[in-house]
């Protein structure tokens, strides 16, 4: 069976206005600032919410047996590329 790869496209300009938190009130201050054992995954998810919300359709990028080789490919190409090689998507 295979894995298809999907990706989509956001504008930097549209989704960086979310991020000054600026107009924030008591309320939202006191969950930005939660020392909470999942606040930063709720911090993660409402901000990928936002990106999903602003990108573009999905298109597909690739169809392949195994998720694992287009890991793979992406990790050489941007080796390659001269990416560190902390930051690939197998790291």
């Amino acid at each position: 069976m295979s894995k298809i790869v999907n990706y989509s496209m956001a504008n930097r300009g549209r989704i960086a206005r979310f991020l000054p938190g600026r107009d924030l009130t008591a309320d939202d201050i006191r969950r930005a600032d939660s020392t909470a054992e999942w606040a930063g995954n709720a911090s993660y998810t409402a901000l990928q919410i936002v990106i999903d919300h602003n990108g573009s359709d999905m298109s597909t990028l690739a169809s392949c047996r195994s998720p694992i080789t287009v890991i793979t490919t992406l990790d050489d190409k941007l080796s390659a590329a001269g990416v560190a090689a902390d930051l690939p998507p197998s790291q």
